[in-house]
């Protein structure tokens, strides 16, 4: 092995270490996944920004590059979910149906050509909403539910 070879994996086990120490005690402490990416991300750009700081700072300020960085990360973070659903027509994610009923009625009456759902069971939305998704239907309105293993009463009800 080279010596460039050797530098290359000594500096990225240097960058890296950290980087998994982060990752290990996120999952410890049981952080979600999307918090433990940036907080790994994080350390991969301070660990970096240490690391390389005088040949960086001979380019410009590395407390510079380490803000900007910082700043990237905060940035990414507080609109993950707005970049995991930019420019897919889907109106937002939710974690909880609970959440989801507030909204649903709305989203139901003002469709104007397609309603996708995926969920692992519309006991709830399907049925209670069940006349306003057939006055949508009858719009012209397109319907679609995807469920994971519906259960066949709540499937058969709503037909």
């Amino acid at each position: 092995m080279n010596d460039k070879t050797r530098r290359l994996l000594a500096d990225l086990g240097t960058l890296l270490t950290p980087t998994t120490l982060v990752a290990v005690f996120c999952q410890a402490v049981d952080i979600d996944s999307q918090r433990t990416a940036i907080y790994s991300l994080a350390a991969v750009v301070f660990v970096a920004c240490c690391y390389y700081r005088n040949w960086i700072s001979t380019k410009l300020p590395s407390a510079l590059v380490l803000a900007v960085g910082s700043g990237l990360a905060v940035i990414f973070f507080a609109n993950y979910d707005n970049i995991l659903l930019k420019d897919t027509g889907l109106i937002k994610r939710y974690h909880e149906s609970a959440e989801l009923q507030a909204d649903l009625g709305r989203y139901i009456t003002n469709a104007r050509h397609e309603i996708w759902m995926l969920g692992t069971n519309f006991h709830t939305s399907a049925v209670e909403r069940r006349p306003a998704l057939l006055e949508r239907l009858k719009a012209g309105v397109k319907v679609i539910t995807m469920k994971a293993r519906p259960p066949i009463q709540m499937t058969t009800e709503i037909r």
